[in-house]
């Protein structure tokens, strides 16, 4: 839970100083969760009846701007899984929003299992962190922390005395490389190139989507 992740980014950051306030180290939790969102997505999985046609609404959990369907399956039970192939759907706006438009229309009550993927949550009562990325997300947090205290003794040796001054440079130094430690921790946990712009671990069949967080009306699905 929340207080847990809270509890183990204090542990590695270790502030003596008093700088890092408890809403700065909130938010760099949720940066973090953000950022094992992109790395690690959580897959949901949802039954649903089709209305009949070649429309179906999106499920129930999808987050706009960030949720992306990986795999369209109809008849559900069938071994092995009748998975729609590649090319015969796509998303589509209509003037009341988004759905998923089906190349071939569906009978009314048709069993439909959609599989797709949505962000992570840590809060006082959810967690959908798996307890071995704990502290892998830990140590992304901890990173923007101790980046944070870097530029901030940083800023503060030029107004000092002499020795102040080499003691701020020192601890400034100090922070900044504890901070690449523990982002190279994640990193390295995740098995993610830093230099890629693509996620590791993230399987999606879909086409990536537009400005607008899902795919253009030309993109098919697959």
């Amino acid at each position: 839970m929340l207080t847990d992740l809270q509890a183990l980014v204090d542990a590695l950051v270790r502030d003596v100083s008093g700088t890092i306030e408890p809403t700065d180290r909130d938010r760099a939790i949720a940066s973090a969760v953000i950022r094992f969102s992109s790395d690690r997505p959580r897959t949901q999985v949802t039954d649903l009846v089709a209305a009949g046609g070649h429309f179906l609404d999106l499920p129930e959990g999808w987050v706009d701007e960030y949720s992306r369907i990986t795999a369209i399956e109809t008849p559900v039970g069938q071994v092995p899984p009748a998975v729609l192939p590649a090319g015969t759907w796509q998303m589509y706006q209509l003037p009341a929003g988004w759905k998923v438009m089906l190349d071939a229309p569906l009978q009314a009550d048709a069993a439909v299992r959609l599989t797709f993927i949505v962000p992570h949550e840590v809060t006082d009562t959810v967690d959908s962190v798996p307890s071995a990325d704990r502290e892998a997300v830990a140590n992304w947090a901890a990173a923007i922390l101790l980046d944070q205290l870097a530029n901030a003794f940083s800023g503060q040796r030029q107004a000092t005395i002499q020795a102040d001054s080499v003691d701020h440079e020192y601890k400034s130094r100090d922070y900044g490389k504890r901070a690449q430690a523990h982002r190279q921790l994640y990193l390295d946990h995740l098995g993610v190139d830093n230099k890629r712009t693509i996620a590791a671990g993230a399987v999606v069949t879909v086409v990536r989507a537009g400005t607008s967080g899902r795919r253009s009306l030309v993109h098919r699905g697959n």
